[in-house]
């Protein structure tokens, strides 16, 4: 029996099908929810993890009166979750030669659908994501407009930072360091009505900037096992990442190196942010279960498709070690 559910798919394909790439700007409605379905349908799975960082790290700060600010948090999880996803969508505008070989299914949606049409919703995500933070305070603001930033100077051809080794890395650690530090920016603002622009004058808590850059380094995992995956198509398209330039046992090496430097920097910030001895047994159990799952990824490297299906393994490690980290800070 056909559901409700796969009936609205199912029409929301068609009308994706029939988008040609020289129609015109003026755009029906209907058209362009469709493609936005479509990209929240396949491109949540990677993006997901952001906003789940968002509003932990607005929960650091928030704590006792996290129940009185909770349409902040939502919009502020709406807000980083716009930004990731519009982040994808350029990325698949700006990769349709590499995902030819790669992601051959998203390769033939994106060339279908019109380029001023993408444009578009990616304006569209993006401002919505710049107006929600800008009515947070002047700190969410400027976070989310360096995210802006690096999001379009990472794809877009003429910088395309994504090509460029070690940057790639980089650049994504450093943008999903800025999307945690976006919800204790949010709080800040929300905790700061007597300050102009809300939040102006304070400072970020070190534990916020903590949460921020274990969940920043974390995607020196999964960065890399990504460019593992995508090594076929990276390879024909002459790009540089971690496995073609310093092959598969050095990426493996870089990969095992992150959980052990988790450990030593929560062990110098022990006293500094007050970690409590539970967080702190949580924290390592993850960091052990992470040097388990990249051993497990370091006997499979000849089979891409593999290592690809389990990446979201990586993200759901991750979700875990931002919750152990919350729990050891508060």
């Amino acid at each position: 029996m056909v559901t409700l559910h796969t009936k609205v798919d199912r029409i929301c394909d068609e009308n994706i099908c029939r988008i040609k790439l020289k129609d015109r700007l003026f755009l029906q409605p209907n058209n362009l929810f469709c493609i936005f379905a479509h990209y929240v349908k396949v491109r949540t799975s990677p993006v997901y993890c952001f906003p789940i960082a968002t509003v932990l790290s607005f929960l650091l700060i928030s704590k006792e009166h996290i129940f009185n600010d909770t349409y902040v948090a939502c919009g502020i999880g709406i807000a980083s979750y716009f930004l990731g996803l519009a982040t994808y969508v350029y990325n698949d505008l700006t990769d349709i030669d590499l995902d030819r070989i790669n992601r051959k299914e998203q390769s033939i949606i994106t060339q279908n659908l019109s380029r001023p049409r993408l444009i578009l919703l990616i304006t569209f995500l993006f401002g919505i994501s710049a107006s929600i933070s800008f009515m947070v305070g002047l700190y969410a603001f400027i976070i989310t407009l360096i995210f802006i930033g690096l999001g379009v100077v990472y794809s877009h051809p003429r910088i395309n930072l994504k090509s460029k080794f070690p940057l790639k890395t980089i650049v994504t650690a450093t943008g999903a360091g800025l999307l945690s530090l976006l919800g204790g920016a949010a709080e800040m603002g929300v905790g700061s009505n007597n300050v102009p622009f809300g939040g102006l004058g304070t400072y970020m808590p070190v534990s916020t900037i903590y949460l921020a850059f274990c969940f920043s380094i974390f995607y020196f995992i999964q960065s890399p096992m990504g460019d593992i995956a995508d090594i076929n198509g990276d390879r024909a398209t002459g790009r540089r990442t971690f496995p073609l330039v310093i092959g598969m046992k050095g990426t493996t090496a870089i990969m095992l190196a992150v959980p052990f430097i988790m450990l030593a920097i929560s062990g110098l910030c022990y006293n500094i942010v007050h970690i409590n001895i539970h967080g702190m047994i949580a924290i390592v159990g993850t960091c052990l279960l992470v040097t388990g799952f990249i051993g497990w990824i370091s006997n499979h490297l000849h089979d891409p498709l593999l290592i690809k299906s389990k990446r979201n393994n990586v993200r759901y490690l991750n979700i875990l070690m931002q919750v152990s980290i919350l729990l050891a800070l508060l």
